[in-house]
């Protein structure tokens, strides 16, 4: 649910769209077919699956680093990770709040304005998934190796 001072303050505003929660089928048709950029500011998630789906949909990626960010995005060639040397802990999220704010609409206003940098990044998000450690083919290898294994 969208906290009801978020809504107040900014509902009103054209350039900002809010959606209330929507299955994962118009997320992808609605959603990601119309994005440049994937923001995701959060931090304390267990994988980031949001990420690797915005990936597919060739959407570099600002975010701030959390437990899999750098496992996911390769920094300035899938998108940005803000590294802050550590998983940053909600207090010190809060504490920072404007200082990782500003990071992050610097990291995304250089993807606005820089149209080349964003469809390279588009591309390289997109072969990431098709071929790289997160495709089918290697996910099949390690499967193959973990079966092999265990029948030893």
């Amino acid at each position: 649910e969208i906290p009801e001072y978020i809504l107040k303050k900014y509902s009103k505003n054209p350039k900002i769209k809010f959606y209330e929660l929507m299955s994962q089928e118009n997320l992808f048709k609605k959603i990601f077919t119309m994005s440049d950029i994937f923001v995701y500011p959060g931090y304390r998630d267990s994988f980031g699956f949001s990420i690797l789906e915005s990936m597919s949909f060739g959407i570099p990626i600002v975010t701030v680093n959390g437990f899999s960010r750098k496992e996911l995005i390769e920094n300035d060639k899938t998108g940005f990770v803000l590294d802050f040397n550590r998983i940053i802990s909600r207090t010190e999220m809060r504490r920072h709040s404007e200082e990782i704010v500003k990071k992050i609409v610097d990291k995304t206003e250089i993807l606005i304005k820089d149209k080349k940098l964003r469809e390279k990044m588009s591309k390289n998000c997109i072969e990431l998934i098709k071929n790289g450690k997160f495709s089918i083919k290697e996910r099949n290898k390690k499967l193959g190796k973990i079966y092999e294994e265990a029948l030893k």
